[in-house]
């Protein structure tokens, strides 16, 4: 046999058939080109306020465009979760990121599915808990039949407030839209208001970084409590306290996303704005958006608390009308609790918010650090000195009175600070830094670094350095000086 180009040749011949390679051909994709009027929003969209939120039908398009059906839309910076709530419509599996813990409440919630009469129930537990009370705080007289009845809005100018507003006496229909100037039961219903303490807890973490940078560009609030006035801060604070003595966490979660829903527009930026034919204010409400920017206003509506909340749970845009909606859409909608679970097509969405291990942290044993090129620093302050001068004290009619000289200037004593004396730390310590984390699979580990060091006061060690020499040299001088007196025989 003779080998030829293509094998080995016998006499006999032998028939090549020639075989054709095909190259993977790409999936065919229809690129949008056209533009996609935009749909309004349903409740569903609408519950609840958020930052630069997408029409859903345009993104809704863009996912069937080019994300094969059954496929996975990935989106890292989630948001409300439009893009989520349309991969998941889709019949797309969804991976939402971000780490804005209130965003990825807003998308779990939005997206699991809830008995809306048991809601409606939770919310009339709360209401029976809290309104009556609540109510109290914004009590005033009808200004036509003189009756009891409750505002809807406060109008306050350079810190005080000035009127009252309400839509409508449910006894005579009487309403006032401006210039219901405050009676002195309207005062005097403040003043107590703002006399009492509020007993119920309320947050007062200040608006700042850990480094000292304000929030946002700084505004005149320090704190979180004080984007309230008092009469809003204690109703919100009742209102809290009522919802969390609700039995059932997922009911509690939902009247929970509901009050932060509505707080923002209880707070003093809602900014009066004049009312216009094009725009959403009316008489008893204004923008909400200025709370972005933590924006002071130096005239604002003092909204009452329990409309705001009622209207959040219950209104035509209100939590309510949002889960039937939901309810129907992702009633069969499966969470996955890892990454895996949602790749093998056990689940249907994974949130994601950073809780997961996404980077390994390693172990620096040569300097005792774990997190790598990191450093730890232990202090102690003892003060400049222990010796101060004390003012002279004389008792005079059986009380403590200083002593001054003809000058008037204070007579003082050099006095030893025991207390920083009782404050100094020497001798050796041990350093033990421990890290938990989470390995991604539900498995909790930890590391541990130890590091052993010595704490000295060098300030006082350098004075005793300091006053053996001294006392060397004097010894030294006291000694030459004998020598030279002693007599020779």
């Amino acid at each position: 046999m003779k080998r030829g180009i293509l094998g080995y040749k016998s006499k006999s011949r032998i028939k090549i058939t020639p075989v054709t390679v095909l190259k993977a051909s790409k999936p065919k994709i229809d690129h949008i080109s056209r533009q996609i009027p935009p749909l309004a929003h349903t409740p569903m969209y609408l519950w609840h306020k958020f930052w630069s939120r997408k029409t859903w039908n345009v993104v809704g398009e863009f996912i069937r465009a080019y994300c094969p059906e059954g496929g996975i839309v990935f989106d890292p910076f989630a948001g409300s979760g439009i893009t989520a709530m349309e991969a998941l419509k889709n019949n797309r599996r969804v991976i939402a990121c971000d780490l804005n813990p209130i965003a990825t409440e807003i998308i779990r919630l939005t997206i699991q599915p809830i008995n809306e009469i048991e809601l409606y129930d939770a919310f009339k537990r709360v209401e029976k808990r809290v309104r009556k009370k609540s109510e109290g705080l914004y009590t005033t007289h009808c200004r036509n039949c003189k009756k009891d009845i409750v505002f809807d809005c406060a109008v306050w100018q350079e810190g005080d407030c000035q009127e009252v507003r309400y839509q409508s006496c449910p006894y005579c229909g009487d309403r006032r839209e401006a210039n219901c100037k405050l009676t002195k039961y309207d005062r005097d219903l403040l003043k107590s208001i703002e006399s009492k303490k509020i007993r119920e807890w309320y947050p007062t973490n200040r608006l700042y970084y850990p480094d000292g940078m304000p929030f946002k560009e700084k505004q005149q609030y320090e704190s979180i409590n004080q984007l309230f006035t008092r009469r809003n801060l204690q109703a919100l604070a009742w209102l809290m306290a009522a919802i969390e003595k609700e039995p059932k966490k997922d009911l509690r979660d939902f009247l929970k996303i509901g009050f932060s829903s509505m707080v923002h527009l209880c707070s003093r930026m809602i900014a009066i704005s004049n009312r216009s034919l094009t725009s959403h204010h009316t008489a008893f409400s204004s923008t909400g958006w200025t709370q972005h920017s933590y924006w002071y206003a130096s005239n604002f509506m003092e909204q009452n608390v329990w409309n705001k909340f009622e209207s959040a749970i219950n209104g035509h845009q209100g939590l309510i009308k949002a889960k039937t909606e939901s309810n129907a859409l992702f009633k069969d909608k499966r969470f996955a609790k890892s990454i895996d679970q949602l790749l093998s097509g056990k689940a249907d969405i994974f949130i994601y918010q950073g809780e997961a291990k996404i980077a390994e942290i390693k172990f620096n044993e040569a300097i005792g650090n774990i997190l790598r090129e990191s450093s730890r620093t232990y202090e102690t302050v003892w003060g400049d000195t222990f010796f101060e001068l004390k003012p002279i004290t004389k008792e005079v009619d059986g009380q403590s009175q200083v002593q001054k000289d003809e000058k008037g200037n204070t007579l003082t004593n050099l006095g030893v600070n025991l207390d920083k004396l009782a404050n100094l730390r020497f001798g050796q310590f041990k350093a033990k830094l421990s890290l938990a984390y989470d390995t991604g699979g539900g498995d909790k580990k930890s590391i541990v670094a130890e590091y052993e060091f010595w704490v000295v006061p060098w300030k006082l060690l350098l004075i005793i350095i300091v006053l053996i020499i001294t006392l060397i040299f004097i010894k030294r001088k006291l000694s030459a000086r004998k020598r030279r007196k002693r007599p020779y025989y």
